[in-house]
């Protein structure tokens, strides 16, 4: 490919460090192959003996694949030049030498070549992600049972649960490599300083005052003159007789709760920020806990440091400090000097602080003018992972500065993507972003076109669903390839709906974007006999006969309880317990998926081609401990079970050829390019921040239940940088498209909605008609190695006897808007199930912490409840109990009735429970059931969206259903 005249600037000069700006569809890959042929071809290897010339050449991506990709790339023009030039010859037979890879594994490779000054143990394995995070739950758990924190939980006005210590977690993880010591000494100056008498007092009358020079000037109506009037007395209390602990309350509902108004806005902020201010310093008062915080912090640390090296481990981060301080080691530069002579870094904008310092020690040891970095700041899009896009720009400025040993080059010619669709980019941007130049379209696409769908935001998620497959069921009649139509989002709450939608039209589609592997049920199977391995308790048992292993009802499993029957189950499961003494545990679970032909079981559902690889990726898994050095069972089986609630990506069973329509997160697409790019989902929500800490800049607040005005302010600060990543994650969605970029928008103010707004495109009402394709038999090709051949895919298997739907068929809640099918109605008459449902809902009702054996009791003896019956009921109990332990910081609401008046309609209902918290309420409902999660979500999705609205209307706040299903302790999000 021939070069343009930035590509080929930045491509031969190869004697100066070099920050490639590189826009969206600039063909930023192409410069760095083109570099690194150059750079082999004419570079100053002088130290270097000839066989290390190749692996001297370091080129880091963020991404294994992107490692892969480059690699490949790299070879192939090798491969050419080595037909008329000897030494390239040489360099392809060395290419999988090359040192072409992600940061950590480039810091492996240099700390093992000196495991001695690198003070690592040569045995040493590195931990994924989550394998480190289970780690280090591990040294938050030993740390918090040394002594009794329950002061410090009643503080925070939280529980030690799994949501407690995942939360640590994150805050432990972020302060890897700080020093704790110090956070603690300037968190603690910090609010010693702000704690100034005077400047309280001085701050309690700037809001008294305003708030007595504003009132005259406000309407009945407006919310500050109804809590002015509310609470004039506790005002009045709080001017005579100054500041106590009761107190605290109403300067809160004066910080937080008193509206806007934007004519006397400067009114409002001085009450606002007065009211903070107050808060802020009467959080001198938590100091003692603060305190036990850090310390616990700093005991976490240690214990998780112990723990890696017992058990011979390196995380990232420990791989980043390790190699940043091995570079800073006087006495290795000439070894480094002999070992590497250019480094290239991609994707630089999402670079963390370390390892920037980490190639500008590289730098420096190199002669100062060695450095290429290629990056592009509207594309910052990991700042989760600690990416931190001002250094991007710093590394500008110093390299600006530096004009002898550094240049700086722009690229901004797209060759992606057609000039209307960068036509109607620029324009947005322009707008949005500063510092953003405009792309130039320069590809060869005729015409390109950007169309707006609007849709109903009541009806949001069906609506978009139904719209998308319509538009893509349009453009494929129009010859449109499944595989050219990619379908963006910005994270995968949605994906799912769409993924059904489409699936239901006969549109052939891969999730790439999908719900956590975990929680699929050919996993939960899985989790579930790894439990009873572990712990041979009944309520996995019971689980696993009631799967699709086993495939029993609960009429059976309790008819059978008392029989041989069971104890053959038992018994057959035993031979598994005796066996994970000797065996692998992956080696177990493939011999128990082959005695109980599960594989065949699952082969009705559509899905069947992702379950597979589902099953086989998280076998994979399994066998990663073992290749880790960690082969002790229950060590195995207790890192399994505690990430169970985790999220972890499904496998893909699907190759890049394959007919399909693609959904994928924005994050995922990135460096990625479609024919045509459909953007759903735009009105997305951030997720609900229910961390307890906060880290900002050099310092840690705390979140307590009473006092959390700096918590809050931290969090503020983070949300406007969370505010200029939308903006990037926004770009790099638009930016995919080649020919055709379609956005679906809905009204409001959420996710993208409003930075769309002045997007230019064809506008257009969604397209809601109930519309199909005609169905194509797909072939099932995937195998599952060992687990599955292609003889077991025959035509019977596809129909092994499974038990009919109706041998899952029942579900009770009192006060539920039911719709059921033919067999369900037969199912319901009489019943016994209605009375085990009624009873399981009362104890749900009467439960508050206590007495749990005398409620069961009442419960099961109100409705006349058999043996078998009191069982079931006492499993769903237990289920309970440990669900509203979980319940934190939330105003509960039990059988809450409601009645409200909406376009001339009387809508009313009575609600299971309700939680309310700051910012949402949560609806949960309580059912028994057996149903899998899908027909579950398609029985109650219009009961659930009758509550919602319900609920939004009343409490004026968002609202999140979910159904609870007591006898799986399982809770299903109804989005």
């Amino acid at each position: 490919m021939k070069l343009n005249e930035k590509q080929a600037l930045a491509a031969n000069t190869i004697d100066k460090n070099v920050l490639l700006d590189a826009s969206a569809g600039t063909g930023k890959t192409t410069v760095l192959v083109n570099r690194y042929i150059n750079i082999l071809d004419k570079g100053n290897f002088d130290g270097i003996k000839n066989e290390d010339v190749l692996s001297s050449v370091v080129a880091i991506t963020f991404t294994k694949k992107a490692s892969n990709e480059l690699k490949e790339r790299i070879s192939k023009l090798i491969y050419e030049k080595a037909k008329t030039d000897e030494r390239f010859k040489a360099y392809y037979n060395n290419m999988p030498f090359a040192s072409i890879s992600t940061v950590h594994q480039f810091a492996l490779k240099m700390l093992k070549s000196l495991p001695l000054l690198a003070k690592i143990d040569p045995r040493a394995k590195v931990a994924e992600e989550d394998e480190a995070k289970l780690l280090l739950d591990r040294a938050i758990r030993e740390a918090l049972e040394e002594k009794n924190y329950d002061d410090f939980f009643k503080a925070l006005g939280k529980n030690y649960d799994d949501d407690f210590v995942s939360s640590f977690n994150a805050i432990a993880n972020k302060t890897m490599g700080m020093d704790i010591a110090k956070l603690c000494d300037n968190t603690k100056a910090f609010l010693k300083e702000i704690n100034n008498e005077e400047k309280i007092n001085e701050a309690i009358n700037t809001m008294l005052k305003t708030i007595d020079e504003v009132k005259g000037s406000l309407t009945q109506r407006a919310t500050l003159f109804k809590m002015i009037n509310k609470h004039e007395a506790a005002l009045n209390n709080l001017k005579n007789n100054g500041i106590s602990d009761s107190d605290i309350n109403l300067i809160k509902i004066f910080a937080y709760e008193i509206g806007q108004n934007k004519k006397l806005e400067d009114k409002y902020d001085s009450i606002t920020n007065s009211a903070i201010y107050i808060l802020s310093a009467l959080e001198i008062a938590k100091l003692d806990y603060y305190d036990e915080f850090f310390n616990l912090l700093e005991s976490i640390h240690e214990k998780y440091k112990s723990i890696k090296k017992e058990e011979a481990i390196l995380d990232f981060n420990d791989l980043e400090i390790l190699f940043r301080d091995l570079l800073k080691q006087k006495e290795l530069r000439e070894f480094i000097k002999s070992k590497i002579s250019y480094i290239m870094v991609d994707e630089f904008q999402d670079t963390s602080p370390i390892q920037k310092e980490i190639y500008y020690l590289l730098n420096d040891i190199l002669g100062k003018n060695r450095l290429f970095v290629v990056g592009d700041f509207k594309q910052s899009i990991y700042a989760f992972r600690g990416a931190d896009v001002s250094l991007y720009n710093s590394v500008r400025e110093d390299f600006e500065k530096d004009d002898k040993n550094s240049t700086c080059i722009l690229m901004n010619d797209n060759y992606r993507t057609g000039k209307e669709i960068i036509s109607s980019v620029n324009k947005l941007f322009n707008a949005k972003m500063r510092g953003y130049v405009d792309l130039e379209a320069k590809g060869d696409i005729v015409n390109s076109e950007v169309k707006i769908i609007n849709y109903i935001k009541d009806r949001e998620r069906d609506d978009e669903a139904r719209a998308i497959a319509n538009e893509i069921i349009d453009l494929h009649e129009k010859g449109e390839a499944f595989k050219d139509i990619v379908i963006l989002v910005r994270n995968n709450n949605s994906s799912e709906a769409i993924e059904k939608m489409l699936k239901s039209v006969n549109i052939p589609v891969y999730n790439n974007a999908s719900i956590s592997l975990n929680s699929r049920d050919e996993i939960e199977d899985i989790y579930n006999f790894i439990h009873y391995l572990r712990y041979e308790d009944e309520l996995s048992l019971i689980a696993l006969l009631r799967s699709s292993v086993y495939a029993l009802d609960d009429d059976e499993i309790f008819t059978i309880k008392d029989r041989d029957e069971f104890k053959n189950y038992k018994e057959e499961l035993n031979l598994y317990i005796s066996m994970k003494d000797d065996e692998r545990l992956d080696e177990v679970i493939k011999t128990f998926i082959k005695n109980t032909n599960y594989t065949e079981k699952i082969l009705h559902r559509n899905r069947a081609p992702q379950a597979y690889a589902n099953i086989r990726s998280f076998i994979n898994k399994i066998s990663s401990y073992y290749d880790s050095g960690i082969t002790n069972f229950e060590n195995i089986a207790d890192a399994l079970l505690a990430s169970r609630n985790r999220s972890a990506s499904e496998a893909s069973y699907i190759s890049e050829n394959d007919d399909l329509v693609r959904i994928m997160t924005i994050h995922k697409a990135k460096g990625l390019e479609a024919k045509v790019v459909i953007c759903a989902s735009t009105n997305f929500r951030k997720n609900f921040d229910n961390g307890f800490a906060k880290l900002s800049g050099d310092k840690i607040f705390l979140r307590f239940k009473d006092l959390y005005a700096n918590f809050k302010s931290s969090q503020e600060e983070d949300n406007l940088l969370d505010e200029e990543e939308k903006k990037r994650n926004l770009y790099v969605m638009l930016t995919r498209a080649k020919e055709k970029l379609i956005i679906f928008k809905s009204k409001g103010s959420a996710g993208f909605t409003l930075l769309l707004e002045g997007m230019d495109g064809k506008s257009e009402d969604a397209n809601l008609e109930e519309r199909t394709l005609e169905a194509k038999k797909l072939d099932i090709e995937e195998s599952m190695d060992d687990l599955i051949t292609k003889e077991k895919l025959q035509w019977q298997s596809l129909y092994a006897p499974l038990p009919s739907r109706a041998a899952y068929a029942y579900d009770f809640n009192a006060n539920s808007f039911k719709v059921y099918d033919d067999e369900r109605d037969i199912l319901e008459e009489g019943s016994d199930k209605k009375s085990l449902g009624s009873a399981a809902h009362r104890f749900c009702e009467a439960y508050e912490g206590e007495n749990f054996d005398e409620i069961l009791n009442e419960s099961a003896e109100s409705y006349k409840l058999s043996k078998k019956e009191k069982e079931l009921l006492n499993i769903c109990a237990k289920n309970y109990e440990k669900f509203y332990k979980t319940v934190t910081n939330a105003k509960t609401y039990k059988e809450f009735e409601y009645y409200y008046i909406k376009d001339d309609i009387i809508y009313t209902g009575v609600i299971d429970r309700l939680d309310e918290y700051e910012d949402h309420v949560e609806i949960i409902d309580y059912k028994v059931t057996s149903l899998d999660e899908d027909t579950v979500k398609n029985i109650y999705k219009t009961q659930m969206k009758m509550y919602v609205d319900a609920v939004k209307n009343i409490f004026k706040k968002e609202a999140k259903a979910k159904i609870f299903i007591l006898s799986r302790d399982k809770l299903i999000d109804m989005e």
